[in-house]
């Protein structure tokens, strides 16, 4: 079995460090950057992927997760991200309960 790169603490220092450098979610101005500071953001995660081995592109990914608007996610490990990276963003205040969904629909194979 692979090693999973995405842990649980490895969202939690993302999101920590994000709110550290950038502010919470709500203050970017922007859905996939903060605008008043958006070549240093690229320049982070590029920094951040550096330091644990993986792509800018999977950090970018991850962060979408967190501030997703889409109306259906469908499938286990989709489902999966979206638990680990919303929990794990809100835990470190960098999105905020009034920006969960309103909705959740749960069908599980018995």
């Amino acid at each position: 079995m692979a090693k999973r790169i995405w842990t649980l603490n490895l969202r939690l220092s993302l999101y920590s460090k994000l709110v550290e450098k950038f502010g919470s979610y709500d203050t970017w101005g922007h859905r996939l950057y903060p605008v008043k500071q958006k070549n240093a953001f690229f320049t982070w995660v590029e920094s951040f992927a550096n330091t644990y081995g993986i792509t800018p592109n999977a950090v970018h990914q991850q962060i979408a997760w967190a501030v997703t608007t889409q109306q259906q996610i469908s499938g286990q490990s989709k489902t999966y991200c979206f638990i680990l990276n919303v929990a794990s963003a809100h835990e470190a205040g960098f999105v905020r309960t009034t920006e969960f969904p309103t909705i959740l629909l749960n069908e599980r194979k018995c």
